[in-house]
């Protein structure tokens, strides 16, 4: 099942918190964003804001591989790493940051308020087996760049796409192992990306254009 959000908000991931029974949730303040379908979504990193080099390419790979997971599942939209130099919708950077958040993300229409960002946290190494199974954190990460929410959160108007699925990858796990994208999260991603309606369950459903934006000069 498929949560959709909107607004400029971010969302974050942290240890510890229980599961739902649910999959994937959408929609907020009365409106559904998600990417124009067909486009791709570059991305790059700020090694600079790393402090440990061998930790900025560990957490690369794991993005590229997260990435790469939900480009095989061919939901619409497509992610792409880009050198560093080059332009990208968003970039990947690192913040030291007490506390238990794991990783930040954000929503498509995140784009209208300049270049977002995929943050990682030190919790990310710190975790007990958050740092081994940093793929699953930036696949559930990833899924809310796409559009989708937690599926727990309904503190907000959301509505539920698709079957409910207690193993989708927009829950929140105990067990971080737990965090895999489902072949039920990628069909109903897929699905959604493919409908062509103009609402659903009465929220509008904004395709927001993907802006990929210059390096930050330093």
């Amino acid at each position: 099942m498929a949560t959709i959000i909107a607004s400029h908000q971010h969302w974050e991931a942290k240890a510890g918190l229980l599961e739902s029974i649910y999959s994937i949730r959408l929609g907020h303040c009365g409106t559904i964003y998600r990417w124009k379908s067909k486009c791709t979504i570059a991305f790059n990193v700020d090694r600079r804001s790393f402090s440990d080099d061998s930790y900025a390419t560990y957490a690369i790979e794991c993005l590229e591989a997260a990435a790469h997971l939900w480009n095989e599942g061919d939901v619409g939209v497509q992610f792409e790493r880009v050198a560093d130099h080059e332009r990208a919708t968003f970039r990947l950077v690192y913040e030291h940051q007490h506390g238990a958040t794991i990783a930040k993300a954000f929503p498509p229409n995140a784009v209208a308020y300049g270049q977002p960002r995929l943050i990682v946290f030190p919790a990310s190494i710190g975790q007990t087996g958050y740092c081994d199974n940093l793929v699953g954190v930036f696949c559930h990460e990833l899924g809310h760049v796409l559009g989708l929410r937690h599926e727990h959160k309904e503190d907000a108007p959301s509505v539920l796409w698709g079957e409910a699925n207690p193993l989708s990858v927009m829950n929140y796990f105990n067990d971080p192992k737990q965090f895999k994208i489902d072949d039920n999260d990628l069909k109903e991603v897929r699905d959604f990306y493919a409908y062509r309606g103009t609402h659903w369950m009465g929220l509008s459903i904004v395709d927001v254009d993907f802006v990929d934006f210059d390096p930050p000069s330093y």
